[in-house]
Parts: C-alpha cells; sequence; structure tokens
C-alpha cells in the first residue's frame, strides 16, 4: 500500500498533475477521482451562484461565500472534500478569496451531485461534514432536479420544483426558484 497523503501534499498533487488531480478528493489520506462533471453540473453551480450573488448584494457585510474550497474535515488520515459552495457567516466577504485549504468548518455547504459516483458517496460526504461541524448542507441533485437539505438539528428535507423557497441556512438567506436553479439561462438556450 502507498503512503497516505495530507491535505497539503494533496493539493500540491492536483496542481503538478491537472487533468486527474482536478476532480478528486482525498478521503482518508487516498486520492478519489471523480467523473469530470456535465454541462448541467456547470449550469446549476451558475444559477446557484446567481442566487448567493443576490443575498451577497444586499447583505455585503454578513459573511464569505466560497467556492471549490477544500474543506479539512479529518486529519491523520486526512480527508478532504471541495463542495461547490461554503459559507462562512461573520467573516470579511473577500477572507477566503486566496485559500485553497481550510481547517474551520463553515456554517453552511452547498455540494451539485451530478454523477453516480458522486451521488453513491453523497452519505458519507454529508455526515463527515456534520460530524465536523458543519450545521447545513444542502446537496443539490441534478439528475432529479431537488435539493436535499439537512441539518444537524432538525430532519432531512426535499425541495422540489414548484414552490419558492426562502430560506437562511447559517445566516445565508437565499430566495431559491428551484425550477430556475436547474434550467439552461434563456440566454444560453436562444
Amino acid at each position: 500500500m502507498s503512503e497516505r497523503m495530507t491535505a497539503e501534499g494533496f493539493v500540491e498533487w492536483q496542481n503538478e498533475d491537472f487533468d486527474v488531480g482536478r476532480w478528486s478528493e482525498l478521503v482518508e489520506g487516498s486520492p478519489v477521482a471523480f467523473e469530470p462533471p456535465d454541462q448541467m453540473h456547470g449550469t446549476v453551480v451558475l444559477n446557484f451562484s446567481k442566487v448567493v450573488a443576490d443575498f451577497v448584494q444586499r447583505e455585503p457585510d454578513a459573511g464569505c461565500a466560497a467556492f471549490d474550497l477544500g474543506l479539512v474535515v479529518s486529519r491523520d488520515p486526512d480527508t478532504v472534500h471541495f463542495p461547490a459552495f461554503s459559507w462562512f457567516p461573520g467573516e470579511g466577504r473577500f477572507d477566503r478569496t486566496d485559500d485553497v485549504l481550510c481547517e474551520t468548518p463553515p456554517a453552511f455547504v452547498a455540494d451539485v451531485v451530478s454523477s453516480p459516483k458522486r451521488l453513491a458517496s453523497v452519505g458519507d460526504r454529508v455526515r463527515g461534514l456534520h460530524d465536523w461541524g458543519v450545521e447545513t448542507v444542502w446537496v443539490l441533485e441534478v439528475e432529479r432536479g431537488v435539493v436535499k437539505t439537512s441539518s444537524r438539528t432538525s430532519p432531512p428535507e426535499t425541495l422540489r420544483a414548484g414552490t419558492p423557497v426562502e430560506r437562511s441556512p447559517g445566516g445565508c438567506s437565499l430566495r431559491l426558484d428551484l425550477e430556475g436553479l436547474f434550467a439552461e439561462p434563456s440566454w444560453w438556450t436562444g
């Protein structure tokens, strides 16, 4: 068996072999490769980032939004997840701009799941994030067009299209149109 990687060694490896490491995470010291995201995955990330941008424009001092930040959820052996979005209330809006890794649990994480391998591992990921201290996790399931919410203190909930959603996980006040979240922008489809 090869030697286990540290979070820092993993990030260095990702940078050295970008095509291989780009879609990988570190789980208990071993890299785990995921399929590259498809176009719809990118569309959901784009649409969700617009929702976050709307909130940050309304409340510029509410906290820091970070995208694709490496969350070091455990050490020795190291596990690093790269969710689409992490929210840190009370921090400056650009405090994490240059960060690659983070050892402070965000209050809220949203992850986009668009491949069978990611879907198969999502339960372990959510439990690991909650155990680490993340209060609220949203899983945006591209294939089903639903958002599954999970909190450390309340039962999970599945949000479906058809009803506007207003939630404030970790103080991040979001207004979601689930149909719009899982739809290509009109300027893209012509």
